[in-house]
């Protein structure tokens, strides 16, 4: 499947910073984390738990890797302000940032420590996908050492192709620069489908037969007898 970011500006120096595949923005402290508690390797234990991190989570890694980042297009330094923290860039003009109305959005979406002042990241790339396929806009999944949060929204990207813009709030404590080329936001495609949920009745054969397909392996038994490669270019 192809997946088109449609340029909406032409910047003085005649770039924009591109969208990347996520799994080219992986955080250093993932990088650096070791798969194993002790550092050293794998060890089982009789309760069924093992020594592993993060780090030999599928899961979780397929989160930080799965579609793509939208990435800051130049440094913004933050100066933190009793009533709204103060932003600086050099590039962009008026509408590289700009402020969200408080009455737009609930209270109730501001996690603790952030400022209570909603701001919005002006994205300059459309985005175009299949018929039938649709976009999630997110903050960076796993991404907490961020000092912003992104709000999430799905779009129709196959109809709508003009740019999304990102609504975010700011850790109130944060002082300092948010470097060129942080992800903002991650774009991850999915097809439209319509669901229906079900529930089946308690069967302890088909929980055990479950479990016990698990259980044969107990190095990664999730990546050698579920997990399936992800791709994106």
């Amino acid at each position: 499947m192809e997946i088109k970011f449609i340029p909406f500006r032409n910047s003085k120096d005649g770039q924009l910073l591109k969208p990347i595949p996520a799994l080219r923005n992986l955080p250093d402290w993932y990088k650096a984390k070791s798969p194993f508690t002790d550092g050293k390797s794998q060890k089982a234990f009789p309760n069924r738990t093992k020594n592993i991190t993060v780090k030999w989570c599928n899961p979780f890694g397929d989160a930080l890797g799965s579609g793509y980042f939208i990435l800051l297009e130049n440094d913004v330094q933050v100066t933190p302000s009793p009533d709204s923290p103060e932003f600086v860039w050099f590039r962009g003009g008026d509408e590289f940032i700009s402020t969200h109305s408080k009455e737009q959005i609930s209270p109730d979406l501001i996690p603790d420590g952030y400022s209570d002042q909603p701001f919005k990241f002006i994205n300059f790339w459309g985005i175009q996908t299949p018929p039938g396929y649709s976009a999630l806009f997110t903050h960076p999944m796993n991404r907490t050492e961020l000092p912003f949060l992104t709000l999430s929204g799905v779009v129709d990207t196959d109809e709508y192709n003009q740019p999304v813009n990102f609504p975010f709030v700011i850790r109130e404590d944060f002082e300092g620069i948010i470097e060129a080329g942080t992800p903002i936001a991650q774009v991850v495609p999915f097809r439209r489908d319509n669901w229906k949920a079900t529930f089946e009745e308690f069967s302890p054969q088909k929980v055990e037969t479950i479990h016990s397909r698990f259980h044969r392996k107990i190095t990664r038994p999730y990546k050698l007898g579920y997990w399936k490669r992800k791709e994106y270019k």
